[in-house]
């Protein structure tokens, strides 16, 4: 019976846009099946960690999970902010390697940032040729 219930749950996800695979379905059944079924807490956190994928998945997961298991109508999300985040600017750029003349080596910078390395690393390989070592 509870199976039934949560698999309509999850195709009532799928139907407001939330990708609800069946293999994030079994992973909902097997944490409800481990919890209490009967703490609702419990049923709605194995759901909303399993089912969700992405966070625009969350407003809606909620509205739907109130819809389906409270008998309540869904409330419309609040909007996104559509600012991004001020995020600090990064003003020293990674340096990797030995320090240059007359730097002390045993500081370090105050702000460390993120940069491309010229070196790269990746490179495209025949895994079958590569020896065990």
């Amino acid at each position: 019976m509870i199976t039934e219930v949560l698999v309509g749950f999850a195709r009532t996800l799928r139907h407001a846009g939330v990708a609800a695979a069946p293999d994030r379905v079994q992973a909902m059944l097997a944490c409800v099946d481990a919890l209490d079924v009967n703490d609702t807490r419990a049923v709605y956190w194995a759901g909303r960690v399993t089912l969700c994928g992405e966070p625009d998945d969350l407003p809606v997961y909620d509205a739907a999970f109130a819809a389906y298991f409270g008998g309540r109508p869904p409330v419309r999300p609040r909007a996104l902010p559509l600012n991004p985040v001020d995020l600090p600017r990064v003003s020293a750029p990674f340096v990797s390697g030995p320090p240059a003349d007359g730097d002390d080596a045993d500081t370090e910078p105050d702000v460390l940032g993120v940069s491309a390395s010229p070196v790269e690393t990746l490179r495209h390989r025949d895994v079958a040729a590569l020896s065990a070592s």
